[in-house]
């Protein structure tokens, strides 16, 4: 992912330590959401869907993780267009994003996973393995 930082960094003029720790939480996530699978809304922060929009910029290693760590499939990203479905997500970024991520990897960064601070959900076209903590750990790129 060094193609998807250091663009970050060029593009909006990140810190490089900042994006570094944005990485490992973008991993986190796409491990949780590959757990959960289908039918379940697992909202990302605002704080770490720069890293998402930025790595599917990168087509070929985008799709390669897919092929690789999501066997195959495809993680789609669906974003949230208006105030009302933002605000409706909330309960599922608070209630299922949240205390998943405690349960696999302990107490969330408050800047990148701060209270209330949802805009995108993942849609993943399968079952999760399941929401044990070592399961999703193993997803993680």
């Amino acid at each position: 992912m060094s193609g998807v930082s250091g663009y970050l960094v060029e593009k909006d003029a990140m810190d490089p330590s900042y994006i570094k720790r944005m990485e490992r939480e973008y991993k986190r996530f796409m491990g949780l959401t590959l757990a959960v699978g289908q039918g379940i809304s697992l909202p990302i922060s605002t704080e770490i869907d720069p890293m998402w929009h930025t790595h599917i910029l990168f087509t070929q290693d985008y799709t390669r993780m897919c092929h690789e760590v999501a066997e195959g499939i495809y993680v789609h990203h669906l974003p949230a267009v208006s105030e009302e479905e933002r605000e409706r997500l909330c309960d599922a970024y608070n209630n299922g994003t949240l205390p998943l991520y405690r349960m696999a990897f302990g107490e969330p960064d408050p800047i990148f996973w701060p209270p209330n601070a949802q805009i995108c959900i993942a849609c993943c076209d399968r079952p999760g393995p399941s929401a044990d903590p070592q399961a999703i750990r193993r997803l993680i790129i």
